[in-house]
């Protein structure tokens, strides 16, 4: 009885560290872990970029911006899509940003900015 338990709670443990956090994004845990790691990896270059260029100023004078503002845009257009699923009930994702500054379902990506990355 009490191994039983044990393995319950174990198995609760992990599902929680590991697996609830992805299944709430609609991800396996290595899609989570791909895409986490590919914004990770995109931070690290960038970080690389400006520490360089502290030391160095002549040298990726705006490489540090540039790639930034990519990654600033890739988060908003992950971030705009996995809002745009919750509002419209859909299920499918919006294309990411229209021209107005506003998703499919009509959200404002100034107002994203407010919300928590996850």
């Amino acid at each position: 009885m009490l191994n039983s338990l044990h393995s319950l709670h174990s198995n609760y443990i992990f599902k929680r560290i590991f697996l609830q956090h992805p299944e709430e994004q609609n991800m396996t845990y290595l899609e989570h872990l791909q895409h986490a790691l590919s914004y990770g990896v995109k931070a690290f270059g960038c970080s690389l970029a400006f520490i360089v260029h502290g030391f160095i100023p002549c040298l990726f004078e705006k490489t540090g911006s540039v790639m930034l503002e990519h990654l600033n845009d890739r988060l908003n257009g992950t971030r705009l899509n996995s809002e745009s699923d919750v509002n419209d009930g859909s299920g499918t994702s919006g294309s990411g940003t229209s021209g107005s500054g506003t998703s499919g379902s009509g959200i404002n990506e100034s107002d994203m900015h407010n919300k928590k990355i996850t």
